[in-house]
């Protein structure tokens, strides 16, 4: 599978605003980046979808590889994403093969009667043994991980007995560039999570995929991309506007890492 990738250019017309974690932007013009292209010619809309809300989201603990479901709020908003999508007509509907990940895309089945189509490279990023750890608790006992965490540049943080940023990066790349390549002229909506959504935008906009305040998204939000032959349009993200009925608190992430409950609030 391959990509044609050039020196970002973002058009004159559509703002370059980064993603805000705290607000739903559908009404935020559309941005425009030539990093990623379509595979095959073609144009391929995506409606990235990050799964409910986890005891573990809930906790801010690290939740990557640990297969948790959904918990009651994670549940409501579930269904409320998935009365989202009775007015976004979709041809496909894939997700990750994470439970949290399925029990989101059940609600939207329900809604379209698409059946998921389970795409293993769109799991969340495997962090080995520090899963189910706060922030503290990981500082505490591998002090060693501050500064790498807290360095965005490093590309080769290797998660203890886990995956490392690069390899993680890549395979959320690779699962993409194949959905493109399947669905070619298609709607496809995507039920994922928080790390794998921000990998790819950040791919997108020539970012960098390790700035989790940047390219954090919301349980149960929506981002819209239109790939095409010569770029990329991301239309809205983060969108959440749909879960005001279930008192969703906006997700709030300090620009200190170490101030924080940290990188798992993007994650899981």
């Amino acid at each position: 599978m391959t990509t044609t990738r050039t020196t970002p250019t973002t058009d004159p017309t559509a703002t370059t605003t980064p993603i805000d974690p705290a607000v739903s932007d559908e009404s935020i013009a559309p941005r425009v980046y030539d990093l990623i292209r379509h595979p095959k010619q073609g144009v391929t809309n995506l409606y990235l979808v990050r799964h409910g809300q986890t005891e573990g989201n809930a906790k801010h603990l690290f939740i990557g590889s640990t297969d948790l479901p959904l918990d009651p709020l994670g549940e409501r908003q579930a269904v409320e994403v998935g009365a989202r999508f009775a007015s976004i007509a979709i041809d496909e509907l894939i997700s990750s093969p994470m439970l949290r990940a399925r029990q989101t895309a059940a609600e939207i089945a329900r809604t379209t009667g698409k059946q998921p189509v389970i795409v293993e490279g769109l799991s969340e990023i495997d962090f080995g043994i520090i899963e189910g750890l706060t922030i503290a608790q990981v500082l505490e006992q591998f002090p060693e991980m501050r500064a790498k965490m807290d360095d965005i540049a490093n590309v080769d943080l290797q998660w203890p007995e886990g995956e490392s940023r690069v390899t993680f990066n890549d395979r959320v790349l690779t699962a993409f560039l194949g959905i493109l390549e399947r669905y070619v002229n298609q709607t496809v909506a995507v039920v994922c999570h928080g790390g794998v959504i921000g990998s790819f935008v950040a791919q997108v906009e020539g970012g960098s995929p390790s700035d989790f305040l940047k390219y954090a998204v919301q349980n149960c939000s929506v981002t819209h991309l239109e790939v095409t032959p010569d770029r990329t349009v991301v239309h809205f993200s983060n969108d959440y506007s749909h879960l005001a009925a279930v008192q969703t608190e906006p997700l709030r992430l300090s620009p200190n890492l170490m101030e924080d409950d940290g990188e798992p609030g993007s994650n899981g």
